[in-house]
C-alpha cells in the first residue's frame, strides 16, 4: 500500500514539474515576443535582453502596445493549436497535464449536459406515446387493456393490501392515529389563539407522521384505503395531489406505497406564473388525480388546491382523507357540492368528533 502511494505521490510531482516546463516556455516565448514587438519596432533594440525589456516598458507607445497585444493572442492561438494537434493525436506525454485537466473536464460537462438533454426528451417522448406503446405491448402479447388493469391491480393489491376489507382496515387505523399525544386540547385556550375558533378538541397528525414507524404504517393504510375503494382505477392513477397546507410527509408516503409521482400544491407561485404546485405535471393531457388528505374539516384546502390546477389537465378520481372530523359548524361535503365535486367522490376512513376525541383524552 505504501509503495502504491509512494508511486502516486512520484507521478503528481512529475506532471507539476511537466506543468511548470510548460509554463516556463510560454513566458519565455511571451517575453521574446514582448522584446521583439516593443523594441526591435520602435528602434530601441541593443542586444541586451534585460535593458531592451526596461527600455519597452518605459518607453513604449500606444501603437506598440496595441501590437504587442495582437501578437500575444496570436502566440497563444497558436500554442493552443499544437496543445490541441498533440491531444487530438494521442501524444499527450508532450502535452501539459494542465491542459490534458481542462479538456477532460470540458468533455464530462458537456457529456452531462447532452444526457440532460437525451433524458429530457427521452422522457418527453415516453409520456408523448406512452399508451400507443403500451397498447401495441398488450395486443403483441393478446392481452386487452382492461385485463391488463385487472393484473396490474392484483399486483397491488398484493403488495400493500394486507387487510382485505374497510373495516378491518379502519380498527387498524383507529389504534394508530386515535392517541392521546396527537389530540389537542384547546378548550382552555384563548379564542384568538385558534385557527378553528369553535373546536375544543382537535386531531393534529402532523406529529404522527415525524415518527418513520407511524408514517410507513399511516402511509400503508392509505395506500391500502385507496386501492380497496378504487379497486382496478387505482392503476389508472397519473398523481397523487397534496392540498396546500395540508400533511406533505402522509401524501408522500401514500404515494410510495401506490409508487406514482407526487403534486404537492403550494398558496403562490415559486417559480413560474400560474403554477401553483411542485412536481413534474404534464398539464397538455388529462391526468387521473387523487386528493390525499389527513384530517378533513371544512374542505376548503381541498376545493382550493384543486382550482390551482389547470382546469383541463385533470380528472378527479376520488378525495382521501385518513379522518373526517365531525363538527355541527363545519360542513365540508356541501361546500365541496358547491365548487363541483361531488360527495361521491369523497371518502373517509374514519370519523372523529370532539366527544370521541375528549374520551380519548379523558382515559
Amino acid at each position: 500500500m505504501k509503495r502504491k502511494n509512494g508511486r502516486k505521490k512520484e507521478f503528481h510531482l512529475f506532471e507539476h514539474i511537466k506543468n511548470l516546463v510548460h509554463m516556463l516556455l510560454v513566458l519565455s516565448l511571451l517575453c521574446i515576443t514582448f522584446r521583439a514587438v516593443l523594441c526591435v519596432d520602435t528602434g530601441l533594440y541593443t542586444g541586451d535582453f534585460w535593458i531592451d525589456m526596461k527600455n519597452a516598458c518605459f518607453q513604449a507607445g500606444i501603437n506598440e502596445i496595441f501590437t504587442f497585444i495582437g501578437a500575444v493572442g496570436f502566440v497563444l492561438f497558436g500554442i493552443t493549436g499544437i496543445y490541441e494537434f498533440l491531444y487530438l493525436n494521442g501524444l499527450q506525454f508532450l502535452t501539459p497535464p494542465a491542459y490534458i485537466k481542462i479538456k477532460e473536464e470540458n468533455y464530462m460537462k458537456q457529456a452531462e449536459k447532452m444526457m440532460e438533454l437525451y433524458y429530457q426528451k427521452d422522457i418527453s417522448f415516453i409520456r408523448e406515446y406512452e399508451k400507443e406503446r403500451t397498447d401495441y405491448l398488450l395486443q403483441a402479447i393478446g392481452i386487452e387493456e382492461k385485463q391488463f388493469h385487472h393484473i396490474n391491480y392484483e399486483i397491488v393489491k398484493s403488495r400493500v393490501m394486507p387487510d382485505k376489507s374497510i373495516h378491518a382496515l379502519k380498527q387498524k387505523a383507529k389504534v394508530t392515529v386515535l392517541q392521546r399525544e396527537f389530540i389537542v386540547d384547546q378548550s382552555k385556550m384563548f379564542y384568538t389563539k385558534k385557527v378553528y375558533k369553535k373546536v375544543d378538541y382537535f386531531l393534529n397528525l402532523y406529529t404522527a407522521v415525524y415518527d418513520p414507524k407511524l408514517r410507513s404504517d399511516m402511509g400503508m393504510i392509505m395506500g391500502t384505503y385507496l386501492s380497496l375503494v378504487l379497486k382496478e382505477e387505482t392503476t389508472k392513477i397519473d398523481y397523487v395531489v397534496i392540498p396546500k397546507g395540508s400533511n406533505f410527509l402522509l401524501g408522500l408516503e401514500t404515494a410510495g406505497v401506490l409508487r406514482r409521482p407526487v403534486i404537492s400544491v403550494l398558496n403562490e407561485e415559486r417559480i413560474f406564473k400560474d403554477f401553483f404546485w411542485d412536481g413534474e405535471y404534464d398539464i397538455k393531457k388529462k391526468n387521473n388525480i387523487v386528493i390525499v388528505h389527513d384530517v378533513l374539516v371544512t374542505g376548503k384546502r381541498i376545493y382550493e388546491s384543486i382550482e390551482k390546477l389547470p382546469q383541463n389537465s385533470y380528472n378527479l378520481l376520488g378525495i382521501f382523507s385518513l379522518v373526517k372530523y365531525n363538527h355541527k359548524d363545519f360542513h365540508p361535503l356541501e361546500d365541496l357540492q358547491q365548487h363541483g365535486i361531488s360527495e361521491k367522490k369523497v371518502h373517509s376512513l374514519l370519523e372523529v368528533d370532539e366527544d370521541l376525541l375528549k374520551e380519548v383524552m379523558d382515559k
